[in-house]
């Protein structure tokens, strides 16, 4: 799943504009990222419409895990937040982020989990319901976000817990992170120089 979202309701801040009881999932879809044709699934939760699937746009400063091309047309690419980075943008991280998309913030984030049960939750109904080792729970809440467990990139180049982790960038440096252990998710810190999915 990615990490980059659009508000799709103009008319209020996006803080007034989604209800605790906003429907899990009002809408699928998809969309095109016109940069390099590649076409992703999409969800709309809420007041946003979020990218179902991790990005997999090349970036000279971004990774397959392992090194290895079909890993990211598996779980997309890695990127450093370092590597997101435009010094001539006025918002420097959103390069990245298809037209029309960002990448969310920790509220945005916590939105999403409220309207799928919580946090305490969210790391079993927006799970791919394969893929995470050692049988990780998916209940059968599944909205098809299908998180990926994509593993991260170190800033020494090494590779690690593919099948165990992902982490995803918010636009605030941290990260979202969900693990095959356990039913919830976490809003951590996060070097800068680590590679993690959009």
């Amino acid at each position: 799943s990615s990490s980059s979202v659009t508000v799709t309701s103009s008319s209020s801040s996006p803080e007034t504009s989604v209800e605790a009881s906003a429907p899990v999932v009002t809408e699928s879809g998809t969309m095109t990222d016109s940069r390099d044709g590649r076409t992703y699934k999409t969800l709309t939760v809420g007041a946003w419409t979020w990218m179902a699937e991790n990005l997999n746009y090349k970036t000279s400063d971004s990774y397959c895990f392992g090194d290895k091309a079909e890993n990211c047309e598996k779980y997309g690419r890695l990127y450093t937040w370092d590597g997101m980075k435009d010094s001539s943008a006025l918002n420097s991280v959103q390069r990245l982020c298809p037209a029309g998309y960002h990448l969310p913030s920790q509220w945005e984030w916590g939105r999403l989990f409220a309207a799928v049960g919580g946090d305490s939750l969210a790391g079993v109904r927006l799970k791919k319901s394969t893929e995470w080792f050692n049988g990780a729970k998916v209940d059968s809440g599944d909205v098809g976000f299908s998180v990926l467990p994509s593993g991260i990139r170190y800033s020494d180049g090494i590779y690690s817990r593919e099948g165990w982790y992902a982490l995803f960038w918010t636009s605030a440096a941290g990260g979202v992170f969900f693990n095959y252990y356990s039913p919830e998710v976490k809003v951590i810190d996060k070097s800068t120089k680590v590679g993690a999915s959009v």
